[in-house]
């Protein structure tokens, strides 16, 4: 049986029609793909090329993020979208999602942090650094509770941590449960004796202890300051506080209730007193004696 001619030149024409379509598709997908990496001001490469190019602009100057803080704004949306485009093609990549909450942290982009953080710990839920990210992140921003609970988790995945007992007990700071906060830098110097930021915080505990008691101790002789140098001091007037830095120097404060302002009779009395409380002598602790009059 013999087929038209007419017939073959249709279906040959068909087949040409659709081979064009399918080529000028094809294009049009790369062209859009080129353009949208144009836009990054970058040519045509690798996606790996892209993730090692954002990893270049976070780590540089050999700091990690999010420490690296002198990363300049233009640098960090640059590298918000490396990782994007990145991320079309390697989706579960949890470091890649990982360094772009960073960015997104640095950007203060607080949403797309928390979510990428989030991101990140349910691909790898193993990985500790994603958790603590997480953490950091939440006590960054003042959210304790949520901080609390992840550096609690982590203690538990991994109990011998110097770093996340101190994270917790500064996060019991914050939330002002110095008990509780005394405890966890204990636990982390009994771990890593050269932990020097646990030790010096367990020290200051120590002598704010030391002085509370001493100052309640003797509460009768700084009593005799108020009523021997100047009658109408009250010492009821007045709280007597004493705050740490650090660099490990003390301050004194006297603060006067309802604006009252002792005598300097009575300043230079409380300021020899204290001369008197039972101070470890240690050389890099600097002790000042000196009163503030700061209003309540």
């Amino acid at each position: 049986m013999m087929i038209p001619m007419t017939h073959l030149y249709k279906k040959n024409h068909l087949l040409h029609y659709l081979i064009l379509f399918c080529v000028l598709f094809l294009a049009s997908g790369c062209s859009s793909n080129k353009q949208s990496v144009a836009l990054l001001g970058y040519p045509a490469l690798p996606p790996k090329e892209y993730y090692e190019r954002a990893k270049a602009i976070m780590y540089q100057n050999g700091q990690t993020p999010p420490l690296n803080s002198s990363i300049s704004v233009s640098d960090l949306e640059l590298s918000v979208k490396l990782l994007t485009y990145y991320l079309k093609t390697f989706d579960t990549d949890a470091t890649a999602i990982n360094l772009r909450a960073m960015a997104y942290k640095l950007l203060s982009q607080n949403k797309d942090a928390i979510s990428d953080f989030k991101q990140a710990i349910k691909i790898d839920p193993s990985n500790d650094a994603y958790p603590f990210n997480l953490a950091n992140f939440y006590f960054d921003s003042r959210s304790y509770k949520e901080a609390l609970s992840l550096y609690s988790d982590l203690i538990k995945r991994n109990p011998v941590s110097s770093e996340y007992h101190v994270c917790l007990a500064k996060t019991y700071e914050s939330m002002n449960s110095h008990d509780l906060a005394f405890e966890e830098y204990k636990i982390a110097y009994e771990y890593d004796h050269t932990n020097q930021f646990a030790k010096n915080k367990l020290f200051n505990y120590k002598i704010s202890l030391l002085i509370s008691e001493y100052i309640g101790n003797h509460r009768s002789d700084l009593n005799e300051c108020f009523s021997k140098k100047q009658k109408s001091d009250n010492p009821s007037d007045y709280t007597l506080h004493v705050a740490y830095d650090d660099h490990m120097e003390y301050q004194f404060t006297l603060t006067p209730v309802d604006q009252n302002i002792p005598s300097k009779e009575t300043v230079h009395c409380i300021t020899e007193w204290l001369k008197d409380l039972p101070l470890p002598t240690e050389a890099n602790v600097n002790i000042s004696t000196d009163i503030v009059l700061s209003s309540k």
